[in-house]
């Protein structure tokens, strides 16, 4: 690295910590990444923060606007490294240390998830502590493109012990936040439907949009603009928002 490389590293890594809001700062964390690193498509996640190890809040750079339900609702339980997401510990890995590229093109997830997209490699960062997920940081080159190196795993390892420290204070912070409300008082005081209540008791129980839509007997469309008028009414704008509003109530 030459010494712009590493004036920008140091702008990132003041951002991770110095930027309030978490989207935000994974926005920007992508494209200036982009500067030192060569890829074409990138997707930071966090876990989800009801204990489930879910993966929620996507935030992309270069990719398809519909690819959170692609994967969340056909593909993440394909993934091969679905159990490293989940662990809980910190890990820099290519998809190819995973499996060998002429065993992974042969993978259901690869055919339906990097194919389509015109991807082949991958690299990832997975974010935890002390056992709990935080979050994943991807990067996808296209096919044709040589595979990540070195260089690529050595800037994420400057960055892991930040973003895992920025990851779980945020968790932290959450956890600490104002007390939640129940699905009834969220009826009463958003002035929910019937059918408005329902689907937010079928959110909070983290069931993937196609599982909902099969039990309501709705298309994902109508799904969607039904949690689109939810989130308006309840003055949130994702799932992550609506779990540290709202308890479950068992």
């Amino acid at each position: 690295m030459g010494n712009n490389d590493w004036i920008v590293l140091n702008h990132i890594i003041y951002q991770i910590h110095s930027l309030e809001d978490l989207t935000r700062m994974r926005e920007l964390l992508m494209e200036q990444l982009h500067i030192l690193m060569d890829y074409d498509s990138a997707d930071f996640w966090l876990s989800s923060p009801d204990g489930l190890n879910k993966l929620v809040e996507p935030v992309f750079h270069n990719e398809s606007p519909n690819i959170e339900d692609i994967y969340m609702d056909n593909l993440y339980a394909l993934d091969y490294a679905k159990g490293l997401l989940l662990s809980g510990k910190n890990m820099i890995y290519r998809e190819s240390d995973m499996i060998p590229d002429d065993q992974r093109v042969n993978t259901e997830f690869y055919k339906k998830y990097f194919e389509p997209a015109g991807w082949h490699h991958g690299l990832n960062l997975i974010l935890g502590y002390r056992q709990k997920f935080l979050g994943v940081l991807a990067f996808y080159r296209d096919k044709g493109k040589p595979n990540f190196q070195y260089e690529d795993t050595f800037i994420l390892e400057m960055l892991k012990d930040h973003l895992e420290y920025r990851l779980h204070k945020n968790w932290i912070e959450e956890s600490h936040g104002e007390e939640k409300i129940g699905v009834a008082e969220c009826t009463r005081r958003y002035g929910l439907t019937r059918r408005e209540e329902t689907i937010l008791e079928h959110l909070l129980q983290s069931e993937d949009n196609d599982v909902i839509c099969k039990q309501l007997f709705i298309t994902n469309n109508t799904l969607k603009k039904h949690i689109l008028n939810l989130y308006q009414k309840m003055e949130v704008s994702s799932r992550m928002q609506l779990f540290k509003k709202v308890k479950e109530e068992r």
